[in-house]
């Protein structure tokens, strides 16, 4: 009950009180990633599922049955591989899944237009990864390779362990982009360093 006993018990509190505002802001950090993410997995879904159902009506004008039954088995899924019972963290054997069902969309919707090949090192199937990592990687392909491309893009995924980390490798042989806009993209000047 003396001057170091208050000193003692000032000492404490104002520990206590760093510790919660450590704690506080380490998980308003983590929200805030968990909001970025679900917000960038909730932008690639609707315009998928918006592209997808065009598609699917397309076929059924022409009577392409077979072709809407492939597309609806993989379109469920995508979207029940993607939605997961609202958890973001899944295995890397159900992510290659996902991003199987979302090629086989497209393979219906472009035809011959692409070919994919898969390297993965199946002992890091198990392994968890964040899910939708590759997907949006594939859709660029989708997005931006094949345009204007008159022979079929070749995609090549892989994924292995790289001394002690999970490297994901997502590559085409596509039309490319131009000098210009890889220098804009990488200059000082570009809002592109910010994402």
């Amino acid at each position: 009950k003396d001057e170091l006993g208050f000193l003692a018990s000032v000492f404490n509190d104002m520990t206590a009180q760093i510790k919660s505002l450590i704690s506080d802001n380490y998980q308003a950090n983590i929200d805030k990633k968990d909001a970025q993410l679900k917000a960038l997995q909730a932008q690639i879904n609707p315009h998928f599922l918006y592209n997808s159902l065009s598609a699917i009506s397309r076929l059924s004008e022409i009577g392409e049955n077979e072709d809407i039954i492939r597309m609806v088995m993989a379109l469920t899924k995508f979207y029940r591989m993607t939605l997961n019972k609202g958890r973001d963290i899944i295995s890397i054997s159900d992510e290659l899944e996902q991003v199987k069902a979302y090629i086989d969309i497209y393979r219906i919707r472009m035809g011959e237009k692409f070919s994919v090949t898969f390297d993965i090192d199946e002992q890091i199937l198990s392994y968890n990864t964040v899910k939708v990592i590759i997907q949006p990687f594939v859709e660029n392909v989708f997005e931006h390779a094949i345009y204007k491309k008159k022979s079929p893009v070749n995609i090549y995924i892989s994924a292995r362990e790289e001394e002690g980390r999970i490297v994901f490798i997502i590559k085409d042989d596509g039309i490319g982009m131009s000098r210009e806009t890889l220098d804009t993209l990488f200059s000082k000047d570009s809002d592109s360093h910010k994402y």
